[in-house]
């Protein structure tokens, strides 16, 4: 099964964003850093994802994004565990 680097870098960000608290909003600059995404391509797969419901962002001073389902989180975290 070929995964597209799109795809493979908009799991990167929702892992990136599972192995975090559930709360715990993080902006879009410390995921593409963390990531070792550029900040332009990052928010275009961010939007993306904002977009089809996977994600919840807020602006602002304390906004950033987080996984919009948090059950999903839970798997998520130790999955992400497991592979990093």
């Amino acid at each position: 099964m070929l995964v597209s680097t799109r795809g493979r870098y908009a799991i990167r960000i929702m892992l990136e964003l599972a192995s975090r608290k559930s709360e715990e909003r993080v902006s879009l600059a410390e995921i593409s850093e963390k990531q070792d995404i550029s900040h332009k391509y990052a928010e275009s797969i961010v939007a993306l994802l904002v977009k089809s419901g996977l994600l919840n962002g807020m602006r602002g001073k304390s906004g950033g994004y987080l996984l919009n389902m948090p059950w999903w989180t839970e798997s998520m975290t130790a999955t992400a565990t497991r592979i990093c």
